[in-house]
């Protein structure tokens, strides 16, 4: 997490604001729309995709941002799990899945990506309906 500042407009301020600044108008409708397509995009994500996926998808996010040098946060089982829209035993099971596939391993805790392509299968395979949970 990184230090935020949060400032907060009153409805009678943002329609004033609205009304008399076009430009503030137009750029609040592109982030609304911005976050409308995320959010959707999302719905369609968590729906459509089995849970294997997710874990998958969130595993190769992490090393990317690893390997780009940000300083990421490493996730706990529950974290992946509210994020793929699960529970923690589900992504323990996942977890299990690709560590077989050869994909990650376990070390101390932690999950270590060692085959980003073998990783990758997970996005797009089917897997059983456990997993889908």
């Amino acid at each position: 997490m990184e230090p935020s500042i949060v400032y907060a407009i009153g409805a009678a301020e943002l329609g004033t604001l609205i009304v008399t600044q076009p430009d503030v108008a137009a750029e609040l409708v592109r982030t609304l729309a911005s976050k409308l397509r995320h959010l959707v995009a999302l719905v369609e994500d968590l729906s459509l995709r089995p849970v294997i996926a997710h874990i998958a998808k969130i595993l190769l996010d992490q090393e990317s941002a690893s390997q780009e040098g940000q300083q990421i946060y490493r996730l706990t089982q529950q974290e992946m799990a509210a994020l793929a829209g699960t529970v923690r035993e589900v992504v323990g099971r996942a977890l299990k899945e690709v560590e077989a596939a050869g994909a990650v391993k376990m070390c101390k805790r932690r999950v270590v990506v060692v085959n980003r392509d073998r990783l990758g299968l997970f996005l797009s395979s089917e897997t059983d309906s456990a997993a889908r949970r």
